[in-house]
């Protein structure tokens, strides 16, 4: 059977409804909007919505596209691409709600499906995250009430995306108290309404990942090692997902983004022994990725290098101390070209 490509450009009321169940996969990378990003989002909601004499002649405002998995026996839609624009509009969605008092509970309809006790049915969030966020969304941002409490507590030592999501919901609930009741309750409206999002749909998960490739390939804002994930990590078999990813991120994290983007130009650099040329996700995936399963990659190749770069750059305290003394003279160089090889060096010699 051809796999199904469809695309539809549809409002909001009709993208947070019972059609669609939406989740993060954890392969997908961590939430990272800056408060930068998430503010130009609300300035340009706000300044469309100023546009308009009064909320049923607004023209509409295209938010973007988001790419999911989806077959049409069932809700659940795995947002493949887009989940950022997604997680934000949410949050923007659960600050209005909280903030519009008695009217509240109108708004959480696009947040959370509603329980039917006398059915005996639960509801359930609109929006599932990524597994390690997922009950700090929930308890925090898309319950109920939650929001005021939140946006006034330190958001230190959380993890990076939790920050992010701290960060933002704390940045839009300032901006919304600036305005009147009357102000917010026509956001929501023009949100609600006049918003659209095109909706990119496959059934088949190799489909969706070359249209994600795509989309990227075209300069939407990911790192390259964003786009080597999804399709490392997301070619692999379900079952081996989330232990892959657990590890992957566990080193993204101990290295920080912009260390782990270095790791992979100097694994690149081992195998291709040549200066760049090209895009890194390109020349890593013809260079590097194209005799190894995911598995492989990630057993063999990315972690052992990972245990080394650190040692290398960060003089690993396991180190002895003249190695560590040698590490830290060749730092002072005015280049990086040292990296690689000894890299290999402690890989071969942990």
């Amino acid at each position: 059977m051809p796999e199904t490509i469809r695309a539809a450009e549809l409002q909001m009321l009709d993208i947070f409804d019972d059609k669609y169940r939406f989740t993060i996969p954890n392969y997908q990378r961590p939430y990272s909007w800056t408060t930068e990003q998430t503010g130009e989002l609300l300035d340009d909601l706000l300044y469309a919505v100023r546009q308009s004499n009064n909320l049923q002649d607004a023209s509409p405002y295209f938010l973007g596209s988001v790419v999911i998995i989806k077959n049409d026996t069932s809700p659940r839609a795995e947002i493949v691409d887009g989940q950022q624009r997604i997680t934000t509009l949410t949050i923007l969605l659960c600050a209005l709600r909280d903030l519009a008092g008695d009217s509240g509970p109108q708004i959480d309809v696009y947040i959370r499906t509603p329980d039917m006790p006398f059915a005996g049915i639960e509801g359930h969030f609109r929006l599932t995250v990524r597994d390690r966020d997922s009950k700090f969304f929930q308890d925090n941002i898309q319950k109920i009430g939650k929001l005021r409490s939140f946006v006034s507590r330190s958001p230190d030592d959380l993890p990076d995306s939790q920050q992010r999501m701290h960060e933002n919901a704390t940045h839009i609930w300032h901006e919304l108290l600036k305005l009147d009741d009357t102000h917010r309750d026509a956001l929501t409206g023009f949100i609600v309404q006049h918003c659209y999002l095109v909706v990119v749909s496959t059934t088949d998960q190799d489909s969706a990942y070359r249209i994600f490739s795509v989309l990227n390939d075209r300069g939407l804002d990911l790192s390259p090692t964003d786009i080597l994930k999804a399709n490392i990590i997301g070619g692999m078999e379900e079952s081996a997902r989330n232990e892959y990813t657990e590890t992957w991120e566990s080193l993204e994290e101990d290295l920080t983004r912009e260390g782990f983007r270095s790791l992979f130009a100097h694994i690149r650099m081992i195998y291709m022994k040549e200066k760049a040329r090209g895009e890194l996700n390109k020349e890593f995936q013809e260079g590097v990725l194209k005799d190894l399963t995911g598995k492989e990659f990630i057993d063999e190749v990315l972690s052992p290098y990972a245990d080394a770069y650190e040692r290398v750059v960060l003089s690993s305290p396991n180190g002895s101390e003249s190695a560590n003394s040698y590490l830290e003279n060749l730092g002072r160089l005015d280049n990086s070209d040292w990296i690689p090889p000894a890299m290999e060096y402690f890989k071969r010699n942990p």
